[in-house]
């Protein structure tokens, strides 16, 4: 989760982007992101630098921060970002960014090890179901790079200034982008697609967050061979951009009325004409969740007692 879209917040790596350092270009891949992300993790260090482009993040344990921030002058000799005040606003979260903007420090990212994803838990008439989730620490590092990577993007790809909601799928987007290359990695942006749907299912307040709809256009339109054919991140967001789906404020809160009144704990009748003009979208959303979770008889039956929508539905 990341924090304020200004001087704090929100990334992460081209396929083709280039680092100089003195007389030589390096070129950093998504294989290469991810390499060191997970030699982070496996070893447990208490800093890692990733690059973005031609510039620098930090990537920090919350467990090890002021070690971690002693590695840049801009963190240790600033207030504004002592341990105790960032540790305060990280809270419960499982993973925040930083945006400093700076030539030699674009931003901070910052993983809680002691708040661990283990499993997604949402509710279905009042039965409790769960997905565990798998290197999801992992996810959400590279989430927190999708923001970084978008904001340094943000003029050339995007004519308007972004929504939070826009920042939020564009930076799971940007996860798609490094792990779905694979079998084992679409995996796991079907798990990301899962945890989005039944945090929305569980407050619609998470909708903020609800990427659910533009993964699964991402799965269902980019094979892991079309992926390739891009030559970096850049060219693939604009690609996508031209059609994966997205939705102003006022659409929105739409969506977030008919998940309040489909999933709150207080609906008493269900009205399955309620909002049916959304009722489409949501159905084919939370389809795949909903029949991870109950099977795919369960999961018709009470979708056509719900949505008028999906009288004629067949799974």
């Amino acid at each position: 989760m990341s924090q304020e879209f200004s001087n704090q917040e929100v990334s992460s790596q081209d396929m083709s982007d280039t680092v100089s350092s003195g007389q030589i270009a390096t070129r950093y891949s998504h294989k290469d992101i991810i390499a060191k992300i997970d030699h982070h993790l496996a070893h447990q260090l208490s800093h890692s630098w990733l690059d973005i482009d031609a510039h620098k993040v930090l990537l920090c344990s919350a467990l090890t921060l002021t070690e971690c921030f002693a590695q840049s002058p801009a963190l240790s000799q600033s207030a504004l970002f002592s341990s105790a005040s960032v540790k305060r606003q990280l809270g419960l979260k499982h993973a925040m960014v930083l945006h400093l903007g700076q030539s030699d420090l674009l931003g901070v990212i910052i993983y809680n090890l002691q708040a661990p994803q283990l499993s997604a838990i949402g509710v279905v008439d009042l039965i409790p179901y769960h997905i565990p989730l798998e290197q999801q620490t992992k996810l959400s590092i590279i989430h927190e790079l999708g923001h970084l990577q978008n904001i340094l993007l943000q003029d050339t790809l995007f004519s308007e200034r972004l929504s939070r909601y826009q920042h939020e799928w564009l930076a799971d987007m940007y996860l798609f982008w490094h792990m779905a290359r694979d079998q084992a990695g679409r995996d796991l942006i079907w798990q990301q697609l899962h945890r989005r749907n039944l945090a929305m299912m569980s407050d619609s307040s998470r909708i903020s967050h609800w990427s659910a709809p533009q993964l699964q256009y991402l799965l269902q339109t980019y094979s892991p061979q079309i992926l390739q054919s891009f030559t970096g991140y850049a060219s693939f967001a604009t690609d996508a951009l031209a059609q994966i789906p997205n939705w102003n404020d006022d659409e929105l809160a739409e969506f977030t009325s008919l998940v309040q009144r489909t999933f709150g704990n207080d609906v008493i009748q269900i009205l399955p004409r309620y909002m049916f003009w959304r009722q489409e979208q949501l159905i084919h959303t939370l389809t795949p969740t909903l029949v991870k979770l109950m099977g795919k008889h369960k999961t018709q039956l009470w979708l056509s007692r719900q949505f008028v929508m999906a009288e004629n539905l067949s799974l």
